[in-house]
């Protein structure tokens, strides 16, 4: 018995040293049986070509004295014959009773063989990704597969047909200069497998800059962009930056971690322990990039105008703060004019609406809109 179906009779090939016993089933048990091997009856024209392509006995030492059981597919039917080396073919009169070996044929198909592969590389043309590909189903010793990338990848694939081991594995390898996604196929006589290969930036060669995203905003938050490229301007994921300021009435994180675009966004706030911020407060913040040992820095200023419009280092003009900013002051024949708090900057004070007829400190009364 072999994976639970019963074997009818032993056949022995005499024309091997010592002779080798066949195993012999039911015919009609003889998809049972392939389908136990992971694999299904041939059909008979496979089996002509096969038989007319390959010296099964010289080159592959078979044992073909005695016949084999496949599927006619050139009727309708689709009913058990019998084959052999030396007649085309035999029907069989009664599939349940006669007792023959049954030919079994895996078809081919590829699978990923993770252990041997490499699918993330640094994108620098130095290191390399791979993909490795199993062929199931077809002889090892003279088999080719191909690949392709997908439109518009930029890697570059080694070889685009790589012949398989004796283990029957192809591997690919292919490199990059840009951080990106490409999906490899690997093709086999139209079976085919894509398997996607990853491209990251190189943290060893990642500059850090920044930039300011919001300026000069009149409450608490400030934010800004902290970028990371390589020196192929590609970004760089996933890693640790450090920030910091001079100003102790400004908080930041200390440290912040980039995204896939290689960017952090880092929001900078003013700390009211120190006081209402009536006028600007300029802000200086560093960013640091620590990649073993090469170290990345980049400065930038970003500016909490205040409650009070004011004159920045004549960076930002009186006239340039738009007009819910800040309380605007003019002075004017002698006397000092201011425009009228927006409820922005009341609520930032920490001011609240009180309608009553006594209302306590620190409060407004009623809200115009202009």
């Amino acid at each position: 018995m072999d994976k639970g179906i019963d074997i009818e009779h032993i056949k022995v090939d005499n024309d091997y040293t010592p002779p080798v016993p066949l195993a012999q089933y039911i015919v009609a048990d003889s998809q049972e049986y392939c389908a136990a091997q992971g694999a299904e009856v041939a059909e008979y024209t496979s089996w002509v070509k096969f038989k007319n392509a390959h010296d099964l006995k010289g080159k592959y030492n078979w044992p073909i004295k005695h016949p084999f059981v496949v599927i006619d597919d050139e009727t309708d039917a689709r009913s058990y014959i019998r084959v052999s080396m030396t007649t085309d073919w035999d029907p069989i009169s009664d599939p349940t009773s006669t007792a023959m070996g049954p030919l079994c044929v895996i078809d081919a198909s590829l699978t990923l063989v993770p252990e041997k592969s490499k699918l993330e590389s640094v994108a620098n043309s130095i290191d390399t990704a791979s993909v490795a590909v199993k062929l199931y189903g077809y002889d090892p010793s003279d088999a080719y597969i191909t690949a392709s990338l997908n439109e518009g990848a930029s890697a570059n694939l080694k070889a685009s047909s790589v012949k398989v081991d004796e283990n029957g594995i192809a591997i690919f390898e292919l490199d990059s200069v840009k951080a990106e996604t490409v999906t490899l196929t690997a093709d086999f006589e139209g079976k085919t497998l894509s398997q996607d290969v990853r491209f990251i930036g190189d943290r060893t060669t990642a500059n850090v800059t920044l930039r300011t995203d919001i300026d000069y905003n009149p409450f608490d938050r400030n934010y800004l962009i902290a970028t990371l490229l390589d020196s192929n301007n590609n970004p760089v994921m996933g890693e640790d930056i450090s920030l910091s300021s001079s100003r102790p009435d400004i908080s930041l994180p200390t440290t912040a971690t980039t995204k896939d675009n290689g960017e952090a966004r880092i929001q900078v706030s003013y700390n009211k322990e120190y006081g209402d911020l009536l006028k600007h407060v300029i802000a200086p913040i560093e960013v640091t990039y620590d990649a073993a040992g090469y170290i990345s820095t980049d400065k930038k200023s970003v500016t909490f105008t205040g409650g009070i419009c004011d004159e920045i280092s004549g960076s930002k003009s009186y006239e340039d703060f738009p007009e819910r900013t800040c309380v605007k002051v003019v002075e004017e024949s002698g006397g000092m004019y201011a425009s009228s708090a927006t409820k922005e900057l009341m609520d930032f004070l920490g001011f609240k609406q009180d309608t009553s007829d006594n209302p306590e400190k620190n409060t407004y009364h009623t809200i115009d809109n202009e």
